[in-house]
């Protein structure tokens, strides 16, 4: 069944251009390597097949003695231009390289090079199992642990040695079902944040609980548990190998309103304490209008996502009371609050965005952000209950608590990537996919096959303009059809 998403039924996505990166991603500075040799070799080789090679061969073979003359395997190979006249290198006693279109350039370069499905700064796929480094990052749902040469994010790290603490904003709701959520996880503390009146029922043994004046919702929660309480839970000597789970009082499928899936926890301890530092409490899933059918991505395109302003919000399904504050702030857009919130690094064109304010992460990435950030916000959001603030800072906790990007991750989501969905009311900025439809046909001269594949090439352009891409494939004279 479709799950109900954020957006009225009569809506309609827009597709927005993706600009495609044309810069090579620049992998993390290192020794000279023949790694590092075979990299630069092949970004060379490309370049001089695209003719964009505008160097002087005399020039490019002292560069290449220069740095690799202590590998002498490939000290000797020179990068010649497709279109240039044959040229006969001094003699020496090195190697040299064949014409690039008479022999195979790659045949003497190590395998792990030359093969892009190892390249550790290349992605094969961002949603899939096969690559460990990339596979996850469409949904935000798989990424390499630290501390260990393991890549896979289910194996790597040893979640009993990492410390949980859990901060709850409470309104209403019984608490019971939080002995469930978290069991066979050792939990270092639960803080809870009481801010409507209520009683806190269902409280887990050893919790401690604060009451607060209701502002700012459980955004301002969050962001008073990082400046005001973080400090007195984690000790200096525990701060790399701890996290903080950041949840609702309310997670049940009552108080679900996105499209996807609520994460477990123990998926989101180990998010959390992955490299990116950060796990969200919902997978994104799918969005459909009519006849078409879109995956969302958890990363966001940042200059359409800054663009977002919601007018005013009505969902007040648990009956909350109204403070009477207006809901529409001074910052007319998502970017203007956010440049208001003093954050000196500006963020790259894609951030993970995580919607439903349940979320989990790394105690030493909070860190890493200057203190005067997290007071901005928590100010910010003390302005009221319902305010338009808080759709800002539910849309900016991923982008600010997860690890940035690197170049090749970045190209390789807007490479997968149809276009960006628009509505500054909603997921504005979310990376959109279109579904691939493949139909395999069975074998020739079947009256089966027959009409299916008639059929498919009758209807072939409704399919693709509803979105499909169509591969029939048959066993015919005339091979893959």
């Amino acid at each position: 069944s479709q799950l109900p998403s954020e957006v009225p039924p009569s809506a309609s996505p827009t597709l927005s251009p993706i600009v495609i990166l044309t810069d090579a991603p620049s992998p993390p500075p290192q020794d000279q390597s023949i790694r590092r040799i075979a990299e630069q070799m092949n970004q060379f080789y490309d370049a001089s097949r695209k003719n964009e090679l505008a160097r002087d061969r005399t020039d490019l073979r002292d560069m290449l003695e220069r740095n690799f003359e202590h590998a002498r395997d490939v000290e000797d190979l020179i990068m010649q231009h497709a279109h240039d006249k044959t040229h006969k290198p001094k003699e020496r006693d090195k190697r040299q390289l064949n014409d690039l279109d008479a022999g195979d350039y790659f045949a003497d370069l190590p395998d792990f090079i030359t093969q892009a499905d190892r390249d550790p700064f290349k992605c094969r796929c961002v949603d899939c199992d096969e690559d460990e480094v990339c596979g996850g990052l469409w949904k935000g749902k798989r990424y390499p642990g630290r501390g260990t040469s393991k890549p896979e994010a289910d194996t790597d790290v040893d979640l009993h040695s990492e410390k949980v603490h859990i901060v709850v904003s409470h309104c209403k709701s019984s608490l019971e079902w939080m002995s469930d959520f978290t069991k066979g996880h050792a939990i270092a503390s639960i803080h809870i944040i009481s801010k409507c009146g209520d009683p806190v029922v269902g409280a887990p043994d050893g919790a401690t609980i604060e009451v607060m004046p209701n502002v700012g919702r459980c955004d301002h929660t969050y962001a008073y548990y990082i400046t005001s309480r973080i400090a007195q839970r984690v000790l200096p000597e525990d701060l790399e190998d701890s996290v903080v789970i950041f949840l609702k009082d309310d997670i049940s499928s009552n108080n679900f309103h996105q499209s996807g899936y609520w994460n477990d926890f123990g998926e989101m301890i180990q998010l959390a304490s992955s490299e990116n530092g950060f796990a969200c409490g919902i997978i994104p899933g799918d969005v459909q209008f009519g006849p078409h059918n879109f995956f969302l991505s958890a990363y966001h395109e940042v200059k359409t996502l800054f663009d977002f302003s919601m007018e005013n919000y009505g969902r007040n399904i648990k009956g909350y009371a109204s403070d009477g504050v207006e809901f529409t702030s001074d910052h007319k857009t998502l970017g203007s609050w956010y440049a208001s919130l003093g954050v000196q690094q500006p963020p790259s064109e894609l951030v993970q965005v995580c919607y439903g304010g349940v979320f989990g992460a790394s105690v030493s990435n909070i860190m890493k952000r200057d203190m005067l950030v997290w007071k901005a916000i928590e100010k910010s959001l003390s302005r009221g209950s319902n305010i338009q603030e808080g759709h800002y800072a539910e849309r900016s906790w991923a982008g600010l608590l997860s690890t940035p990007l690197q170049p090749f991750k970045v190209k390789a989501l807007f490479d997968k990537a149809d276009g960006a969905y628009l509505n500054k009311s909603s997921m504005h900025g979310a990376l959109l996919k279109r579904p691939k439809l493949y139909l395999h046909i069975g074998v020739a001269g079947t009256s089966s096959t027959e009409l299916l594949t008639e059929s498919v090439v009758a209807d072939i352009a409704k399919l693709k303009s509803d979105g499909y891409n169509v591969a029939v494939h048959g066993k015919w004279d005339g091979g893959i059809y």
